[in-house]
């Protein structure tokens, strides 16, 4: 299944240019080592992803991504507008119907938590329909897979307010798998919200998520994060916690720059406050990023391994080291 998947979205690629004027191409390309001088460790990635319209109501989006060598995909969908195929005017109605990740945490990126990950509770991979309408301020989704013959394998719904008040978003939403549930009861609530402002000169923005886990012994979590931007200096800062530890986990990032419009100078604290941590204490990094056009990349050092972005592997290099990272969008 995995390989027809693959095939079906490589025939994809080469032929949507033949059927769309409007096709554009993007991707992503990363490479990344750290080494302590006695062992080394690396990580690698790509993505290519392409979008055309098909006709004025229907486009189709395809991602692939490819590590260590293997290929996979990432989405295949097709996008359906049929608001304006009914001419409903101000209200939107668009169907997405394919093979896509659940996007189940609109402000991951500001709590650095996805709240549907706190429980392994969202599926790799689907097949399925996701319904969106929406009007005004209001967004209405319904996204539901079939997992076999007669069985409802994925299900959520939920609502959006977006901009009722400027730079603020929040949206609440159940969220069930049958992997993990059997019945509708015992499914996850999630509360998202975030704002983007500006204060005076300090550029803010703020995020907070929680979950409610009904079938895990009441069992619940949350996301706090918190940035500030002033002049060349920005600072991050987030918080986990959960019904096992209400303050679990702490993260905080420092970034100074850019000096002669090439370096910044950023530095990163990773703290554990749970009862079961030894210690609180559990590592951090600093050193030099560069952006060059679309390219980005860091040079630094880090100690323990929590590994901030991302390429160094639990337990590969437990104590740190030196590290290297690049990334480039196109």
């Amino acid at each position: 299944m995995k390989k027809l998947l693959v095939l079906s979205a490589l025939l994809g690629l080469l032929a949507l240019p033949a059927f769309s004027a409007d096709v554009s191409f993007g991707g992503d390309l990363t490479f990344g080592f750290i080494t302590d001088f006695d062992a080394e460790a690396e990580d690698s990635g790509a993505t290519i992803d392409m979008t055309g319209s098909v006709d004025d109501y229907n486009a189709v989006a395809i991602s692939l991504n490819g590590i260590g060598g293997a290929v996979g995909t990432e989405k295949a969908v097709i996008t359906t507008d049929i608001g304006a195929w009914l001419g409903l005017g101000d209200i939107g109605v668009s169907l997405q119907w394919g093979y896509d990740d659940p996007d189940v945490a609109a402000f991951g990126d500001v709590t650095n938590w996805e709240t549907e990950a706190f429980y392994g509770l969202s599926p790799a991979e689907y097949w399925g329909l996701d319904l969106l309408v929406s009007y005004g301020v209001f967004e209405l989704e319904v996204a539901a897979n079939p997992a076999d013959v007669g069985d409802l394998g994925y299900l959520l719904a939920g609502v959006a307010v977006k901009e009722a008040i400027e730079g603020l978003n929040a949206e609440v939403f159940y969220f069930q798998n049958a992997s993990a549930y059997d019945v509708f009861d015992e499914g996850v609530i999630l509360f998202d919200a975030g704002y983007a402002g500006a204060f005076g000169d300090v550029d803010v923005e703020a995020g907070v998520n929680f979950q409610y886990n009904m079938g895990a012994g009441d069992a619940w979590a949350y996301g706090i994060g918190l940035t500030g931007a002033y002049n060349i200096a920005y600072a991050e800062v987030s918080l986990y916690g959960d019904e096992t530890d209400a303050l679990d986990t702490m993260t905080a990032a420092v970034h100074v720059g850019p000096f002669a419009d090439m370096a910044t100078l950023f530095a990163a604290l990773d703290m554990s406050f749970a009862d079961a941590t030894a210690e609180t204490f559990q590592g951090a990094e600093f050193g030099l990023e560069f952006e060059t056009g679309a390219t980005w990349w860091a040079v630094g050092y880090q100690i323990n391994n929590e590994a901030f972005l991302g390429y160094n592997a639990p337990d590969v290099l437990p104590d740190g080291g030196l590290f290297f990272y690049w990334d480039i969008n196109y």
